[in-house]
This record gives C-alpha cells, structure tokens and sequence, in this order.
C-alpha cells in the first residue's frame, strides 16, 4: 500500500536515507575484487562506491563522525523544506504493525518532479528478499513518473543511478545545487 507520511516515519526515512548512504564505511578495509584495499575512512561508503563514484569528486578523507554530521545536515535541510513531499510504501503482515518496505522523497514541481532518494529495504525480517519487485515503480509512477517522463534527481547515490538509468528522460541535479540555487558553483 503506498500512502502519505506520518510523523513517526521522519526517523525511519532519515536514518535509512544515511545508513544507505554509509553503507560499508565501517567494513571497507577489506580488499576488494580489484585487489586493492579500502580506508576504513572512505568517506563515500559501499553505496557511493558503487553506484556514484562518477560523479563524486574525490575528497580528503573524513572522519566517520565529519561524514556523519555532513549527510545529517544534509538530510534535515531535505526534511525540513516546505516543499518536501514523501510517500511510504508499506506491507499489513497478518495483523502485525504496518512495516516500511520502501520511500520516495521528491518535489512537485510545475512540469518535472524532483527525487531526492528512493529507497527499498533490502528484506524483511524474515530474509525474505523485497528488492526486484517493482516497489520503486510503483512509488514513482504514483507521482506521475513513468519511463518516458521527464524527471530530475538530487542524489549521487544507486537510487539515482538506478533510476536514471531505467528512466532515460532523467537528469542529475546536485543536492546541493538544489538546496543553494543562487550560490554560484
């Protein structure tokens, strides 16, 4: 079911949005396929590294606490925008509570949405695999974005990659560009 937000969904939305973002920061010190070995401080994590680093300038790294507190300002300066809107999809599991299974956060605007992240939890608490279902479709479509219309997005991270590559009418918007329209970059 895809319905509005809740105040009670802010928590969630937000700490998966950075979570998804930090993803691997922590373990990144193993070697990789390429046989290289990561800094435990690769400021971009397992979701950047994968799916955005094209985009991302390099930076110096960060201590974990710095990235934390950056993504964080981040995120609330997304929330906190009085055009932010949200939409939860979530599973009525046999008369359990409601549980979050995916979110959009985006921006009505006049002709073409805006999407600040889409995000699909990996799997329920049981293991069972939720991703690969067509939940991102379908909260996408539910704002009127299909796979022809026009539609732009603010992050580097795989929701964007994913989307702009099933979605060939899409375009990249830095966040903060979007958050700071009159400061020249």
């Amino acid at each position: 079911m895809i319905r509005g937000p809740m105040p009670s969904d802010q928590g969630y939305v937000a700490s998966t949005w950075a979570r998804s973002l930090l993803s691997g920061l922590r373990g990144s010190r193993n070697r990789m396929p390429d046989g290289q070995t990561r800094s435990a401080m690769d400021w971009r994590g397992h979701a950047l590294r994968r799916h955005g680093a094209d985009r991302v300038p390099p930076e110096p790294r960060k201590s974990e606490r710095d990235l934390r507190a950056e993504i964080g300002a981040r995120i609330n300066a997304v929330l906190d925008r009085p055009d932010t809107r949200a939409l939860i999809f979530e599973v009525d599991r046999d008369n359990r509570p409601e549980m979050i299974i995916g979110w959009v956060l985006y921006v009505e605007g006049p002709s073409v949405p805006t999407i600040h992240y889409l995000y699909t939890r990996d799997h329920d608490d049981e293991g069972v695999s939720l991703r690969g279902h067509g939940i991102a479709r379908r909260l996408l479509a539910h704002i009127g974005v299909t796979r022809h219309s026009a539609v732009v997005c603010t992050s580097a991270g795989p929701s964007s990659e994913s989307m702009r590559g099933h979605f060939p009418a899409s375009a990249y918007l830095p966040l903060d560009q979007f958050l700071s329209p009159k400061e020249k970059r």
